[in-house]
């Protein structure tokens, strides 16, 4: 080989060494001595003291949100007690309507009094409330609870009526059907 050639290929060799190693301590040196500034997250179910119940709705039980289910659940039902109450003659499509429309306000302006977590709770059982209002989702629920179980209960969110008499003459008659009352 010529003199000059393995001069050349030295000198390329070089020069890209030289650029890895100069790459190498720009990375280096903006690495250790770029400042960095981490900001702060704050906490998502965070009520941050901007409520007068920040203190009711962090409180949990391992990890279950009792006090989010306190505040949100008793504001819904307040609101939507007073939704039926003022609208008593309009039909339930009007007040589920209006309960979601409540829902949609405590999203937006309840976050004062309620905190974050505690109006995020009372617009999540508001909506469901409103929703229960225009569709038979109570009814779908005793159905398919029925259906698994044999029994419908007298207690739940379903909010059936049915005595417990009535539950329990329901299960007799189902069991022992030879002595039912209705036939005899």
């Amino acid at each position: 080989m010529d003199a000059k050639v393995l001069e050349g290929i030295n000198s390329s060799l070089e020069l890209k060494d030289m650029n890895a190693t100069l790459n190498d301590l720009k990375s280096f040196l903006e690495e250790k001595f770029t400042p960095v500034v981490p900001t702060p997250k704050p906490a998502e179910d965070a009520d941050m003291g901007e409520s007068a119940v920040a203190g009711i709705t962090d409180f949990k039980i391992m990890a279950a949100p009792i006090g989010q289910a306190i505040v949100g659940g008793f504001s819904s039902v307040f609101v939507s007690e007073l939704v039926d109450g003022f609208l008593v003659s309009q039909g339930v499509m009007v007040t589920g309507l209006v309960k979601i429309g409540a829902a949609v306000a405590t999203l937006r302006w309840g976050k004062r009094i309620l905190g974050k977590t505690g109006a995020m709770a009372a617009a999540l059982l508001l909506t469901y409330d409103g929703a229960r209002d225009i569709l038979p989702i109570d009814q779908w629920a005793t159905r398919g609870a029925d259906a698994i179980t044999g029994v419908v209960t007298t207690r739940g969110l379903g909010g059936n009526t049915m005595s417990a008499i009535t539950q329990a003459n329901k299960v007799a008659d189902n069991y022992y059907p030879s002595i039912s009352r209705r036939s005899g």
